[in-house]
């Protein structure tokens, strides 16, 4: 079968990827095993590294191990580039365990004071289960794992409009007129 791939704004979309995914975030879904925040590398901007150095001190007041000294809120890779810091268990400095779930101390901060997750956090955290590739021209897609996780379902088949769950990424992210256009290719 071949995939419908179109272009908005200058993003090379996979409709049908899109249109087969249902997402609804659900942090008490989320072992302390095998959750998003525990398998991914979380690649940083310099705006990202100062957003989340600017917040930790209240995401700590969710996070408390973010004051220890040796906890390292990114780290640098060989090539120069920034990801978020994770812990010896592979998880996320800033993710933390409650009950049987799994929280985001940044997102919790930015609710906290009232500022948009969604413009916040680090991109791929907001943009997770779907992906953005670094090519030129960009790619949107879904991550190639994401149906082992619990809070995604794939479909056979596509849907006629995005799952609320991905549109809600696609609007806060690109905005309402990138969903629409995206919905009218289903």
């Amino acid at each position: 079968m071949t995939e419908k791939v179109i272009t908005i704004d200058g993003i090379r979309v996979y409709v049908d990827m899109l249109a087969r995914i249902e997402h609804s975030c659900d942090p008490k879904l989320c072992g302390r095993q095998g959750n998003c925040c525990s398998c991914y590398q979380i690649p940083l901007t310099k705006a990202e590294l100062s957003r989340a150095i600017g917040l930790s001190s209240h995401a700590a007041n969710y996070q408390p191990d973010l004051l220890d000294e040796d906890v390292e809120l990114f780290e640098e890779m060989d090539d120069d580039s920034l990801i978020l810091g994770s812990t010896d268990t592979g998880r996320c400095v800033f993710a933390f365990p409650r009950g049987r779930g799994m929280y985001c101390s940044l997102h919790a901060a930015c609710l906290e004071l009232d500022l948009p997750p969604y413009r916040t956090k680090p991109a791929p955290c907001t943009l997770w289960p779907l992906c953005l590739s670094e090519s030129k021209p960009l790619e949107l897609a879904v991550m190639g794992d994401a149906k082992q996780f619990p809070c995604n379902r794939l479909l056979k088949k596509p849907r006629k409009t995005l799952h609320a769950g991905i549109a809600e990424i696609l609007d806060e992210l690109y905005g309402p007129d990138f969903t629409e256009k995206v919905n009218k290719h289903l």
